[in-house]
């Protein structure tokens, strides 16, 4: 077993464990869906706060394979990440969200 298997099962071992199992089911459901890591991996790389359509076009980018996905793609992305998976995310404290800005960032990166 690798180190990063033996971390996932250590960590999976926690998760079982701990005393609010209700968190990680949280965590683990907003992290089912390809476009919510996308979107925290994103967030990640940049190292910033991004613009909601700024990182619609980067989800919609690598989900079309392209680094210029179609206008209806990123138009598709941006309202399925406004109402569906930021929500998902904020929800269990992964990113926090500016809706005045319409800015997305990682929870703990300082204020969006």
């Amino acid at each position: 077993m690798n180190g990063t298997t033996a971390e996932l099962v250590n960590e999976l071992d926690a998760f079982d464990n701990d005393p609010s199992p209700d968190r990680w089911d949280g965590l683990l459901r907003a992290l089912s869906h390809r476009d919510r890591r996308r979107a925290l991996r994103e967030l990640r790389e940049r190292g910033r706060p991004l613009a909601l359509g700024e990182l619609a076009a980067a989800v919609a980018a690598h989900e079309a394979g392209t680094s210029a996905p179609s206008t209806d793609r990123v138009r598709r992305v941006e309202i399925a990440l406004h109402h569906v998976h930021v929500p998902k995310l904020r929800a269990v404290g992964l990113v926090t969200y500016d809706a005045d800005r319409n800015v997305v960032g990682l929870a703990g990166d300082g204020p969006v």
